[in-house]
């Protein structure tokens, strides 16, 4: 499937991205070895779970972290049984309905990691500067030599005051090599500039 209709179909399934930015990336990790433990923060309706077990390899194991009703997930529904449904026959996917900041959800994690390494996390919980400074602090350390760290929402949103992914982002740029995927278009959904993700191998 094409990088541009694995995006389409993302955001079909309930990603909040622009459709050049997600094929972008989809583009960026195809020429990467398939992906065999994904760590996703905030999963909301699950359209980005769906990508990353897409993305996958056939025996891959997959974690969401995501809170029930969290302020970011713009009112989607997390439904369980539709993410369980997203992995292939082979694939392992286990659901932490907890607060990523949480002490004991990083517990559980390594309980699911079973000393094993992340090949991918992607950050799209608490999008407040402190928020996704604590989840990249608290989890990339998780991720392998050479995987890969995306943080989702990095552009500025000037009408989404809580928005402040760009502020930390802006930090990440000074001390590591990224890549930044950002389509400068407006669109028809009324939060001006948004979207955004940065890209960076640890």
């Amino acid at each position: 499937m094409t990088s541009e209709k694995l995006a389409e179909l993302s955001i079909f399934y309930g990603a909040v991205q622009k459709n050049k930015e997600l094929t972008q990336l989809v583009d960026l990790l195809k020429q990467k070895p398939k992906l065999n433990n994904v760590l996703e923060i905030g999963s909301a309706s699950g359209g980005t779970f769906w990508l990353w077990c897409q993305l996958a390899s056939s025996t891959a194991q997959l974690t969401s972290i995501d809170l029930p009703l969290g302020r970011f997930n713009n009112g989607r529904t997390y439904n369980e049984k539709l993410l369980l449904g997203y992995k292939k026959p082979n694939q392992t996917v286990s659901l932490i309905r907890k607060n990523s900041h949480s002490p004991k959800t990083e517990s559980k994690l390594c309980e699911v990691l079973n000393e094993k390494e992340l090949d991918l996390l992607f950050i799209d919980g608490d999008h407040t500067y402190e928020g996704v400074k604590d989840d990249y602090n608290r989890y990339s350390k998780y991720v392998k030599n050479g995987g890969l760290i995306v943080l989702h929402d990095i552009a500025h949103h000037d009408q989404v005051k809580d928005c402040q992914v760009d502020k930390f982002w802006n930090e990440l740029k000074q001390q590591h090599s990224v890549v930044e995927i950002i389509d400068p278009e407006y669109d028809d959904r009324g939060w001006g500039s948004w979207g955004g993700l940065g890209v960076l191998v640890k």
